[in-house]
């Protein structure tokens, strides 16, 4: 099974797309490597 081929993203619509992830989830986390440890942090969409 071949893996999927992503679209490319126009960068003046990254912004656009970003705040509209935000928007959408009312717990946003996110996920970072500190060191050799994985960590998921929240993050207040205000």
């Amino acid at each position: 099974m071949s893996k999927p081929i992503p679209e490319p993203i126009d960068p003046a619509k990254v912004r656009e797309l970003a705040l509209a992830v935000v928007h959408a989830d009312r717990f946003p986390f996110l996920a970072t490597i500190d060191g050799d440890q994985p960590r998921l942090r929240p993050v207040s969409p205000v």
